[in-house]
């Protein structure tokens, strides 16, 4: 791969729709969702700053960064991934081709050795953890001006044991916003998925 200058400043995280027809334009404006845009052009913006040097644009260099958000700046797999992604998509809108050897050997070495870093690791539950959580469920609990009466803490207390037995049986499948994300229906006391 010949050696390119990556751009000074940040394209669109978009690619063109000159040539093709309106329907098929406004396809291509759906295939990123803002949020995945906004993501990419903060991890392009962090690329460009890094690469204050006008370093060449190659594997190597891409590699050493994905290297440098891992050990300098400490940061997740995940998001070393997206950093990789972002820079992939604006490196083919530039027309700089490369077969990503070493950016794609660093970025595994990057998800063996980092298993652990980054946030998310927390431990699951323990069993005793569990029993306690479940026992303390139907409690009355104290508000600022007034306490919650024993049969509103049943009724809460019923939907929140089926609320911690999903999350305890679930561990690590389904994410706490999915579990909790069902309807809780508070009548019947009873999760309506």
């Amino acid at each position: 791969m010949t050696a390119e200058l990556f751009p000074k400043h940040l394209p669109s995280v978009s690619i063109s729709t000159s040539g093709v027809d309106a329907v098929t334009a406004s396809l291509i404006r759906k295939a990123i969702s803002p949020n995945t845009k906004r993501i990419y052009r903060s991890a392009l913006n962090s690329f460009l700053q890094w690469n204050a040097n006008d370093n060449p644009f190659t594997d190597r260099n891409v590699a050493q960064y994905l290297s440098h958000l891992y050990h300098a700046r400490n940061l997740a797999p995940a998001s070393i991934a997206i950093a990789f992604s972002a820079i992939k998509r604006l490196a083919r809108q530039a027309g700089i081709l490369t077969g990503w050897k070493y950016t794609t050997e660093t970025l595994a070495g990057i998800r063996r050795a980092g298993k652990e870093q980054g946030r998310g690791q927390s431990q699951g539950l323990t069993y005793e953890d569990f029993i306690t959580l479940l026992n303390s469920a139907p409690q009355p609990r104290k508000y600022a001006r007034k306490q919650e009466s024993t049969h509103r803490a049943k009724m809460r207390g019923s939907v929140d044991r089926v609320i911690i037995a999903l999350l305890f049986m679930a561990e690590c499948v389904a994410r706490r916003s999915q579990t909790c994300a069902g309807a809780i229906c508070s009548k019947q006391t009873t999760i309506c998925f």
